[in-house]
């Protein structure tokens, strides 16, 4: 594989956040560190901050760095589901063996077990380990190329008029489609609907700030709920369901456990409220580092679970910047295409 150019390695600091300053080295330098070793070499302001992200309280008897270090992977082994044993060094060299080997180091048992999660059958005569992670292989990047990462004037004129067609194809002229929001936050997805023409049934929210916050944006109230553990009925049929699900699990700044992390989890539980609500279209909206986080794995679990509610799916990755807004931010969008 070819050496990346001086131009590609800055557009990928620019997108991780990091400083593009310096050669080529020094780039390389920072994305290793952000993608290898993540929390090793983080400032106590850093480390405080990604300790607040897991809801971690700090004592001020335990703000030094050490305390701050080993308080931090011992939290992210929780989230992991790895053991806590041991010294900071021991927690770390766990974390750090799920980060970067996530599948190199797999058993045959895991492997079919992975190749079935992707709905893949393993004939009889290719069930040797080498031949197991040649399948493997090949499905991770078949799940990648199923990515479209179309033109942006092509993609956005397409989505115009596919939000058109589907605002006639409801057949609902005197009464507007319906809209549900999934982790609303403060009312963004739903502020869109309801100037696109839908009518906003309401949204959910595990934050009682942000469901105060959507109720002084929006029409409609958002309700506290837990997605993990309660259930969400809904008086009206739901023509459109969106769903920004956390992503602080697949994002690159991020812890990056992915499914194995109770917020990356709900991406997962997301089908379940799929599956009772029963909409006619839906919109996944999530950090497009969940493509390739942990190999691929885990984006085709979250795909299986809503192609198991009956649903077709295409993927979308849009840059912000293209559709106006004065900030650069790329995020995946899974999105319905019609029911299996």
């Amino acid at each position: 594989m070819g050496r990346k150019s001086y131009a590609a390695l800055r557009h990928q600091c620019g997108l991780a956040g990091l400083s593009q300053q310096g050669d080529r080295e020094a780039m390389q330098k920072r994305l290793q560190r952000l993608r290898l070793q993540p929390r090793t070499q983080m400032s106590i302001t850093e480390l405080s901050g990604a300790l607040r992200d897991l809801g971690q309280k700090t004592h001020r008897n335990q703000r030094s760095k050490k305390d701050l270090q080993r308080l931090l992977a011992k939290n992210e082994c929780i989230f992991a589901g790895l053991s806590q044993e041991g010294d900071r060094q021991a927690m770390q060299k766990r974390l750090q063996r799920v980060r970067l080997l996530p599948r190199t180091k797999m058993s045959r048992a895991e492997m079919i077990h992975a190749l079935r999660d992707f709905g893949q059958r393993i004939p009889r005569n290719q069930r040797s380990k080498k031949d197991l992670q040649r399948l493997l292989a090949k499905r991770l990047a078949q799940s990648q190329a199923t990515t479209q990462n179309l033109p942006f004037n092509r993609l956005s004129e397409g989505l115009r008029k596919v939000a058109a067609a589907s605002l006639a194809g409801f057949g609902l002229k005197s009464k507007p489609p319906t809209f549900v929001d999934y982790c609303c936050g403060m009312g963004g997805a739903s502020l869109g609907a309801h100037q696109a023409g839908y009518r906003i049934l309401g949204a959910v929210d595990v934050w009682q700030v942000a469901c105060s916050s959507y109720g002084l944006n929006l029409p409609a109230e958002a309700r506290q709920a837990d997605l993990a553990s309660d259930s969400v009925i809904w008086n009206e049929e739901v023509d459109c369901m969106w769903a920004s699900m956390p992503c602080q699990s697949f994002s690159s700044i991020g812890n990056r456990l992915g499914i194995s992390d109770e917020r990356g989890k709900l991406s997962v539980t997301f089908a379940d409220h799929l599956k009772s609500t029963k909409p006619r279209v839906f919109v996944f909206e999530n950090s497009p580092n969940l493509i390739p986080i942990n190999g691929g794995y885990d984006i085709g679990i979250i795909e299986k679970a809503m192609r198991a509610c009956g649903y077709k799916l295409a993927r979308y990755l849009l840059e912000s910047t293209k559709f106006g807004l004065c900030q650069k931010r790329r995020r995946l969008f899974i999105v319905e295409t019609g029911k299996e």
